[in-house]
C-alpha cells in the first residue's frame, strides 16, 4: 500500500435480532456485531488499523469518507493512510 490507495466500505445493518453487524468485502474476514450502532461506528477506525497492522504489516490512519444510507443500511467508507504520511499531511497543514 505505499504507492497506492484503497477506500474501504463498511456496510451497516440491522439484524432481524435487533443487533447491528458490519462487513466489507475490502477487509476479508472482519464482521463486527454489537447491540449499539453508534458504538459499532465508533470501532471502525480501530478495525481498519488492527487488520492493516496484522494483514499487511503496516500502520494506517482511516479517514472517513461520505456516508451513504439506503434501505435501512449504511455504506461507511474509510480510506486508510499510511501513518507516516498522514502525521507528514498533519504537521505541514499546522505550517
Amino acid at each position: 500500500m505505499p504507492n497506492d490507495y484503497e477506500i474501504v466500505v463498511f456496510r451497516v445493518r440491522q439484524e432481524t435480532d435487533g443487533m447491528y453487524s458490519v462487513t466489507s468485502r475490502e477487509l476479508p474476514g472482519v464482521c463486527v456485531v454489537h447491540r449499539s450502532r453508534e458504538r459499532i461506528i465508533d470501532d471502525l477506525p480501530n478495525v481498519v488499523k488492527l487488520w492493516y497492522r496484522t494483514n499487511r504489516g503496516i500502520e494506517v490512519e482511516p479517514f472517513w469518507g461520505s456516508r451513504r444510507d439506503e434501505d435501512g443500511e449504511s455504506d461507511l467508507p474509510l480510506v486508510p493512510i499510511p501513518a507516516a504520511l498522514a502525521a507528514q499531511a498533519m504537521v505541514a497543514a499546522r505550517s
